[in-house]
């Protein structure tokens, strides 16, 4: 059972949170489209080990949004807040896909060291979004086709095989991705106007582990051998036979490599 609570970011933004299990601290950080939803198939299997907490990002789900232009910096601070109301000196943290952007900002405004390992599952980010597809997203989301918005972004941007994305259509968490969808250009936009300074992440002292989907398409696998290379304390995994979203299609084998590299208290 999870437990529910909220806590402020830095601009006032709510953000909606929950917490269970048992064991040291695990925040697990979604990406594009998601809520927390998106990791139900994978908390059962952390929780017997960790304490895991993981929350709506802004914009979407029970978190709130900041008002006028969206801000992609807030992000960090939003997981920070999350990090102060878990509480502990030292948090490991857990992002999928655009949530590993967030997950580095927020390591770089750290000043209380709270951010302890970092596992990253099909790191996405820094990538060119044509911009004719993402009025198609915002011209589709106004249709009220977000179905279809939101698999033009799965399909077209981010590149997933047509048989991934139908099975991820089976998760109970597609239509919290549906009610998401709104957040998705802007998002987008943000990521490709952001500037990842590469040459402070070799500044990045915490241990790290990258992990990509073997059936990943190659713009992912140089993202995740990319990232990797630029920590000092990073490395790479592969899991054969996993695409972009081993969080439901093989939870159980994640999890194993996120308890082996975080310590596995039994």
């Amino acid at each position: 059972m999870m437990k529910s609570g909220r806590t402020k970011s830095k601009d006032g933004t709510e953000i909606a949170f929950w917490t269970g299990g048992d064991g040291p601290p695990l925040v697990l950080v979604h990406g594009i489209t998601s809520t927390h939803l998106t990791f139900d198939e994978l908390v059962p299997h952390l929780t017997p080990h960790r304490t895991v907490t993981v929350y709506d990002r802004r914009g979407r789900g029970s978190s709130g949004d900041a008002p006028g232009p969206y801000q992609f910096e807030a992000e960090f601070d939003d997981l920070l807040a999350v990090l102060d109301a878990v509480g502990s000196t030292s948090i490991d943290v857990f992002a999928h896909s655009f949530g590993a952007y967030i997950v580095i900002g927020a390591s770089e405004r750290d000043q209380s060291g709270r951010i302890g390992r970092m596992v990253f599952y099909s790191p996405g980010f820094g990538d060119t979004y044509p911009e004719e597809t993402l009025r198609e997203i915002d011209d589709l989301v106004a249709a009220g086709d977000k179905d279809k918005a939101l698999r033009v972004l799965l399909m077209d941007i981010i590149g997933m095989p047509a048989e991934e994305v139908d099975f991820m259509r089976q998760s109970p968490a597609w239509a919290a991705r549906i009610e998401s969808v709104h957040t998705v250009a802007r998002e987008c936009r943000a990521d490709q106007d952001f500037s990842l300074d590469e040459s402070r992440l070799g500044s990045i002292e915490a241990s790290v582990l990258v992990i990509s989907g073997g059936t990943n398409p190659a713009n992912k696998q140089a993202v995740a051998s990319r990232l990797a290379s630029l920590m000092p304390n990073a490395r790479l995994l592969m899991l054969p036979g996993e695409g972009h979203v081993a969080h439901h299609t093989a939870p159980g084998r994640l999890t194993e490599a996120v308890l082996e590299f975080t310590g596995n208290p039994g």
